[in-house]
Formats: structure tokens, C-alpha cells, sequence
């Protein structure tokens, strides 16, 4: 009416819309009436697109209208209304597909299988590089990718919901492998149809995250014999991407997602200068006990050197803390241990080491296991160019080639410990390093060939840990004294 009144040609354009309660599984067909009706208005000299009724407020999730103005509805680009808006008036589909204003008109089977964008995808410039179809068929799993073009996506996140509604966590798994760029991997927990919805912010000070991509999928198969979960996670699965500011060599944060074979982890981080670092490693599936000592990191200088026995199936995530200068440890580098396929059998806990050790760039050779047979020889090796003098339950030992130092030494009855002191000092101070426990064991080759055998596999890695007391050293007569230093990292 107000368009007639000014003398601005108008025309009533009848169609399908894909609004409130769109289901991508039940397309629309010629046969069916319309269901929506819109504008196209001359002006400019060029016919343009406008929905008064949908540019005036939304229906909420629960079905009531709210009014809310749109401006997006108004005078609306061509090729962003076909999302949701089909001409079909008159049962004339000729004189229809004009009504589109596209050099290249859709047919109706082409509208239905393109999936519906919210308002949010076209201002932010959000491009599916991957995916265009509102069905996704999956087996196994599927990677969508989406990208920003006009704006910067500050966060990105998925959820995954069946049809009843039910939000099924941990089955998604958002990267940000260059910039702008997203991609999201979801593996549905069973066969059936699913609904991952995409959302994403532009503004890193607001949290509150929008839909700009919604898909059904239709999953035909899943991972045997189980889906295993994601680690927890809040937003992007990405490391900060200031780390080379801190330390660390460009390029350590990728590979991401890392699968060590038979759950044996041997990862090397370069970086330009030395500081203090720890990690933190946890399992998706369940609790397992003492994962920490599962894991051990040394810091070379040069490099930090990280270690894993993964002992169950599934996924872990492993962080990597730098020290600021305030004193606290803030995260900075991360990543996806993926052991779905396979854990290492009968895998044993490295021994504890303490943050001594990683002050004097220590890298423990052998043996790589906390437990060691009670009775029994065992071989010891460690590397250090900044120890001077080193002991193994106050005994001395010598230093050798490529500073190495070893010694041969034979356990005490079960329930004792072996503990491995150094030190930088030429005043005698000395620092517990390593400690051992001594159990019962046979007092045989066997084992201590296994020992040697997982001692040789690789150069371990060292993690900083430090909450144990040293107060139990015993002091051998006429040897030098060792003093005991125990330092608290925080994680």
C-alpha cells in the first residue's frame, strides 16, 4: 500500500520459505500450496527483494513471535534470499524462476537440498567451503569447513543434538588450521539421525555465540567397537597463537592431534630460549589413576622433550604451561593424543622426577619405570652436561662420554626406594633427581632385560613434578652429604 501510494511499482511474489519449523527431510514438492508471501520493489531502476513480515520480528524456539526489526530483509542481495525464499506463483514455474533475480535460477529440487542460512552466516561473510547440503551422510565420521570472509571469527563451536532434542557432548571437535579458517569433525555416537548446528562470535570481549550453519545428518555407520569421547574443552581446539613470542619455535603446534603408535608418545618442542615449563594431560573416557605419572617431560634447554605411555584407549589431551612473569603458569601450547586404534599393553609408570632435574637439563635414559624389582641388578644411566657429581642412594657415580653418566647397582629388599642426587656445586650441595620404588619381583634376567629393552627404545622425555618429599634420603657414612631441595610447579 505505502509503495502504491508512492508510486513505486510493487509485486507480490508467492512461494516456498524455509521459516519456523523447516524440516530439510520432508522437501518442498510443486504440488504443495505455498506457504509464504513477499515483495519485489522497484526501485533505482532495478527490481529488489524485500520480506516485511520476516524483517519485522522471528518465531523463538518455542514458537512465539517476537517483534524484533530486521533490516537484513530489506532490499535483500538475490543471491542470499534463494537460502530460504522460492518463488512459485500461479503454478507457472517459467514466470517464477524471473521472480528470483538470478542470472542462474534454482530449480525447487536444488532449493531443497541447499541448506538453510541464518542471518548471522551473511553479515559475518560466513563461506561453507565444504559443505552446501542440508543432508550430510555420514560414515564413521565428517568434517565440515566454514570461513570467515568479512569479519574475523573470534570463536567457533558445534553441538551435536538427536531428533528428540538431546545434547549428546564430546562427539565434536572444532580446529582453526589457518586463519579464518574452521573446520569442525563430528562423530555421532550411534546410527540415526542427528543435528549439528554450527555457531560462532566476532567479538572476543562477548561470549554469546550464533548459529550460522545448521545441518541434519544421517549417520549410517559408527567406529568400532566404540565412539570414544573428546576430551573436555572450552571453545577452539587451537594453541595461543602468540607461543612464538614466549620461547617456542614456529611450527610446534602442529600436528595437533597426534597418534602415537601402541600408545607410545615421543614428542619433541623446539624453542629459542630456555624457561620453565609443565604440562597437564587428562583422558576423555574415564579417570585414570595417577595419569600424570604416565607422562614425563625434560626440558634440554633447546627443547622440551615429552614421553607418554598411553595405558587405555581413547583420547587425551595434553597442555603445555609457560611460566609467566608473574610466577603463574598459563597454557599455551595444546594438543589431541589420539589412541583410539591402540594403548600400550601392560604399560608402567615412569619414575618420579623431580624439578632438580629439570634445572640441570637432565634426560633419564635408564630405566624408564618407577617400579623396579627388589634384589636384582640394575642399570642406571642419566644425561647431563650441568651436573658435576652424581650419587644413586648416596653412592658415588661417574660421568662418561657425551655426559652420560651409569652405574650398575643391586636393589635392596622390597619397600625401600632408589634415588638418583646431583649436583652443579663444587661445594658438595646435592639435589634428588630421580626416585625409584623397589618392589617384590623376581631376581632374574628376564625382567631386568626388560627393563633394559624399554630403557633403549628412545631417549625419555621429563616431566617436572616435585610434590614427593626428599627428607628420606639416608646418608651414607663417610660420604658427602646431600642436602634436599623440593620445588612446588604449579600446574
Amino acid at each position: 500500500m505505502i509503495c502504491r501510494l508512492s508510486h513505486i511499482p510493487v509485486k507480490t511474489i508467492y512461494g516456498f520459505a524455509k521459516g519456523h519449523g523447516y524440516n530439510p527431510s520432508k522437501p518442498f514438492k510443486y504440488t504443495h500450496p505455498t506457504n509464504h508471501a513477499w515483495n519485489a520493489v522497484h526501485v533505482v531502476g532495478q527490481w529488489c527483494l524485500i520480506d516485511c513480515t520476516w524483517g519485522t520480528g522471528i518465531v523463538n524456539d518455542e514458537g512465539h513471535y517476537i517483534r524484533e526489526f530486521e533490516n537484513f530483509y530489506f532490499l535483500t542481495d538475490p543471491d542470499q534470499l534463494i537460502s530460504t525464499h522460492f518463488p512459485y506463483m500461479e503454478k507457472n514455474r517459467k514466470e517464477s524462476k524471473s521472480w528470483q533475480l538470478l542470472q542462474r535460477p534454482l530449480t525447487l529440487q536444488t532449493f531443497n537440498k541447499n541448506v538453510k542460512r541464518p542471518i548471522k552466516s551473511f553479515k559475518w561473510g560466513v563461506e561453507l567451503v565444504s559443505h552446501k547440503e542440508a543432508v550430510i551422510h555420514v560414515t564413521f565420521s565428517a568434517t565440515v569447513f566454514i570461513k570467515g570472509t568479512s569479519k574475523v571469527l573470534s570463536n567457533v563451536s558445534a553441538r551435536l543434538t538427536d531428533i528428540d532434542g538431546k545434547v549428546h557432548k564430546q562427539y565434536t571437535l572444532v580446529q582453526n588450521p589457518e586463519h579464518n579458517l574452521f573446520s569442525i569433525r563430528v562423530r555421532p555416537p550411534t546410527v540415526g539421525k542427528f543435528r549439528l548446528t554450527i555457531l560462532a562470535g566476532v567479538d572476543k570481549n562477548d561470549l554469546t555465540l550464533y548459529a550460522v550453519v545448521s545441518y541434519i545428518l544421517r549417520c549410517r555407520q559408527t567406529e568400532q567397537p566404540k565412539v570414544y569421547l573428546y576430551p573436555k574443552h572450552s571453545g577452539v581446539w587451537r594453541s595461543r597463537p602468540d607461543y612464538h613470542d614466549y620461547g617456542f619455535q614456529a611450527g610446534v603446534d602442529s600436528p595437533m592431534i597426534i597418534t602415537p603408535q601402541d600408545g607410545d608418545l615421543d614428542l619433541t618442542i623446539a624453542k629459542y630460549k630456555d624457561f620453565p615449563v609443565t604440562f597437564r594431560v587428562t583422558y576423555a573416557e574415564s579417570t585414570v589413576k595417577d595419569l600424570d605419572h604416565y607422562v614425563i617431560m625434560e626440558n634440554t634447554g633447546k627443547s622440551i622433550e615429552i614421553r607418554g605411555h598411553f595405558p587405555e584407549k581413547g583420547f587425551y589431551k595434553l597442555q603445555i604451561f609457560f611460566k609467566s612473569e608473574s610466577g603463574s603458569y598459563e597454557p599455551m601450547l595444546l594438543y589431541l593424543i589420539d589412541c583410539t586404534r591402540s594403548a600400550m599393553k601392560n604399560a608402567l609408570p615412569f619414575p618420579v622426577m623431580y624439578s632438580s632435574a629439570a634445572e640441570f637439563h637432565c634426560r633419564l635414559l635408564e630405566p624408564l619405570m618407577r617400579e623396579i624389582p627388589e634384589e636384582s641388578w640394575i642399570k642406571i644411566r642419566f644425561q647431563s652436561s650441568d651436573i658435576i657429581k652424581a650419587v644413586v642412594n648416596g653412592r658415588k657415580i661417574e660421568k662418561g662420554k657425551g655426559d652420560i653418566w651409569r652405574a650398575a647397582v643391586r636393589t635392596s629388599s622390597a619397600g625401600g626406594s632408589l634415588r638418583i642426587a646431583g649436583t652443579n656445586d663444587l661445594k658438595g650441595r646435592y639435589w634428588v633427581l630421580y626416585e625409584f620404588s623397589i618392589v617384590k619381583g623376581p631376581n632374574s634376567l628376564v625382567l631386568e632385560d626388560i627393563l633394559t629393552a624399554r630403557s633403549n627404545t628412545s631417549h625419555p622425555p621429563v616431566t617436572q613434578r616435585s610434590e614427593k618429599s626428599q627428607s628420606n634420603i639416608k646418608t651414607p657414612k663417610n660420604k658427602t652429604r646431600i642436602k634436599e631441595k623440593t620445588v612446588i610447579i604449579k600446574k
